[in-house]
């Protein structure tokens, strides 16, 4: 087939004001946010516009980069790829309406369950552009077939065993890390959730199962997160945001939105992050509890000290601790840990430059973490070892590090796996100081 020049790539690139190599790095970076560790440079570009068709996903990828570039929303094809295939079958794309929450559900979590899919999926790009959905009442009145033929009429039995797989996943994520369970979870929404949600039932039933679902969602949106695939991460917290909406949860869309909120300041998206928490705690119902306030207050305090209002972001903090102190523990979508509280507490000092007070609150954190938490307490001590460091205290940092170490050993996260890296580029300049040289050496024979 005869190759033809990009000329809708060319007027992009003319339009965005970017050289071949700036582009490159910009498609690089967009990349890096679902992990691929791409090397395009300006040879790369030029061999796009002379008509060569890079592998999916890196059409979406370009597409992503410039649609952030233009503020508009742009697709591979506007982009000159005509053959990239899709990013997601079975998904909304950025401007078409969304399926029904339950029939999307069935089909992605049906590919997340195939290895090969999977794979697939985790190609999916992390969408910058776009604002909070709005709230809106009523619900879907087609959200179930109560008349379908071969299903066994659902109620209160399967809503707890909906409930019970939530705090078993959840669990299962702080203790194994977000690579453990993905298949399992998937496997479980595209069967039983799935069929359940289509059976016949009171709406009762129906509302409490489409709860429980989403709240499964949204932890297989955190094990893909940790395992560094935002976008499909996205796109499955936008599927929590559908269900919840379609069964009138307004606590599980703000936490949700919340969750959206800390994805995109993870990704240094601040400004998109902060509308997000704000819309989480401005969906909250008057009669929501302490716990679920206060994880989402916590979250507009690190948003706003992330964007630089100070004054904003202790407000929202002292108002979260407040709520947390009256929070309680043990279920994983009504309460609100206070390890978890003190790591956001250490986050707003840390985004306001007062590293003091955020080592304190993350040796706090550390101390508050149940023994069950290994992949949240492994990222602490991280955390809390990376700003000793910055502080001057290479001893004492190396120590914390050992110890992160040691909790973050078999867990099976892209989160701890980049902390180890980080940890070994801040140390690398200092090898000739003996603890640092110590932790390396333990390091790399745990390599």
């Amino acid at each position: 087939m005869e190759r033809r020049p990009n000329s809708r790539l060319r007027a992009l690139l003319a339009e965005a004001g970017w050289s071949n190599e700036q582009c490159a790095r910009a498609v690089n970076s967009v990349g890096a946010e679902i992990g691929l560790a791409l090397r395009y440079d300006r040879t790369s570009v030029a061999h796009w516009l002379s008509g060569t068709q890079p592998r999916p996903p890196v059409p979406h990828l370009v597409a992503e980069t410039f649609s952030r570039r233009l503020g508009r929303v742009m697709t591979p094809v506007a982009a000159g790829f005509a053959r990239s295939g899709a990013p997601a079958a079975g998904l909304p794309g950025p401007r078409t309406p969304p399926a029904p929450a339950v029939r999307t559900l069935g089909a992605l979590t049906g590919r997340d369950a195939d290895p090969v899919e999977r794979a697939a999926l985790a190609g999916e790009p992390y969408r910058a552009l776009g604002a909070p959905p709005p709230w809106s009442d009523g619900g879907d009145p087609d959200r179930r077939s109560a008349g379908r033929r071969g299903l066994a009429r659902v109620g209160g039995a399967e809503v707890d065993l909906l409930r019970g797989a939530v705090r078993h996943f959840a669990a299962a994520m702080d203790v194994h890390g977000g690579g453990h369970a993905r298949p399992a979870l998937a496997h479980y929404l595209a069967d039983t959730a799935t069929t359940w949600l289509h059976a016949p039932g009171d709406d009762r039933a129906h509302r409490q199962l489409g709860t429980q679902s989403a709240y499964l969602v949204f932890i297989l949106a955190r094990m893909h997160s940790d395992m560094g695939c935002h976008g499909i991460a996205q796109r499955y917290l936008h599927l929590a945001l559908d269900l919840a909406r379609e069964v009138q949860d307004r606590v599980a869309w703000a936490i949700t939105l919340r969750a959206m909120a800390a994805q995109a300041l993870h990704l240094e998206h601040r400004r998109t992050a902060l509308r997000y928490a704000q819309a989480a705690v401005e969906a909250l119902p008057e009669h929501v509890g302490d716990a679920v306030r206060a994880f989402a207050l916590a979250q507009s305090a690190v948003a706003h000290a992330a964007v630089g209002d100070r004054d904003a972001a202790l407000a929202a903090l002292h108002r979260a601790e407040e709520h947390g102190r009256r929070a309680g523990v043990g279920d994983p979508f009504g309460d609100y840990p206070s390890g978890a509280l003190s790591f956001q507490k250490a986050e707003v000092h840390r985004e306001l430059g007062d590293l003091r007070a955020a080592a304190r609150a993350l040796h706090r954190s550390t101390q508050e973490r149940p023994a069950h938490d290994r992949r949240g307490l492994a990222l602490t001590l991280a955390r809390r070892a990376e700003l000793l460091l910055r502080s001057g205290r290479i001893a004492e940092a190396c120590e914390v590090w050992h110890q992160f170490l040691e909790a973050g050993g078999g867990l099976r996260s892209h989160s701890v796996v980049t902390a180890v890296r980080t940890m070994r580029g801040n140390l690398e300049p200092l090898s000739r100081h003996p603890s640092v040289r110590a932790l390396l050496d333990r390091e790399r024979s745990l390599g």
